[in-house]
């Protein structure tokens, strides 16, 4: 045992995580964060009202018509969508190659 009664890790050190900064209701990065989404989400409904001029779209044989600015809107989701699923991906690979280092450390 060491000062305190804590178990030493394996290199020597404390086993304590250092606590982080801990206040009562919404961090500051979360305000910045729901008001920066505010004012994109009014920009976009500027961008679809100015842009509701009506498009031809072919797709895989369908033929469709929808207004410039929503069929905007879906392309930017849908890369949204698929740039979270890489990113998904991502971040299981890095947290499955953890756990086996952690593993192999005897953690």
């Amino acid at each position: 045992m060491t000062q305190g009664g804590q178990q030493p890790t394996p290199a020597g050190r404390k086993s304590e995580l250092p606590t982080a900064k801990g206040g009562s209701g919404m961090s500051a990065g979360m305000w910045i964060s729901l008001i920066l989404g505010a004012v994109i989400v009014v920009l976009l409904l500027i961008f679809i009202l100015q842009n509701n001029v009506p498009a031809d779209f072919q797709y895989f044989g369908w033929q469709f018509q929808l207004p410039l600015g929503v069929a905007m809107l879906f392309a930017a989701i849908g890369g949204i969508f698929i740039a979270g699923i890489i990113g998904s991906v991502r971040i299981f690979v890095l947290s499955r190659k953890l756990k086996k280092i952690d593993k192999a450390l005897g953690r």
